[in-house]
């Protein structure tokens, strides 16, 4: 991220650098020398381009530290709630829709949906602090 941020601050100095030039004054020097020609036109646009190139960096900074925000959420979310669910239930349990009932000597998939959940979970959580290392 700071990388975007310092990214911003370049393109910003650079901006203003840019428009303290003659063909950037502002409009009371175009009176005063009664011009505005192509040199004026290309630096105003060439200006408008380095505000533009500071802004999308600031945005993009700005944006990555909210996702940072939430990544670190989520994390501590997932993490709570793998340490919280209980383990070795029976398949007593577990609600079962109609479509999940089965004989009580058979595979419970209401029982095999949770555990795969937990390990999935599991899973995704040592990815995700893999990124924030």
């Amino acid at each position: 991220m700071s990388t975007l941020s310092d990214k911003s601050a370049i393109a910003y100095c650079d901006y203003v650098a840019h428009m303290r030039k003659h063909e950037c004054l502002g409009w009371e020097q175009k009176i005063k020398d009664g011009k505005f020609g192509d040199a004026e036109l290309k630096a105003h646009t060439y200006g408008g381009l380095l505000h533009g190139k500071h802004i999308a960096y600031a945005d993009a900074a700005n944006n990555l530290a909210a996702l940072e925000a939430s990544h670190k959420e989520l994390v501590e979310a997932l993490r709570n709630l793998i340490l919280t669910c209980p383990s070795n239930l029976h398949c007593d349990v577990f609600h079962h829709a109609t479509h999940d009932r089965h004989d009580f000597t058979g595979k419970c998939p209401v029982k095999d949906r949770y555990e795969k959940s937990i390990s999935d979970a599991g899973i995704a959580l040592a990815k995700a602090e893999k990124l924030t290392k």
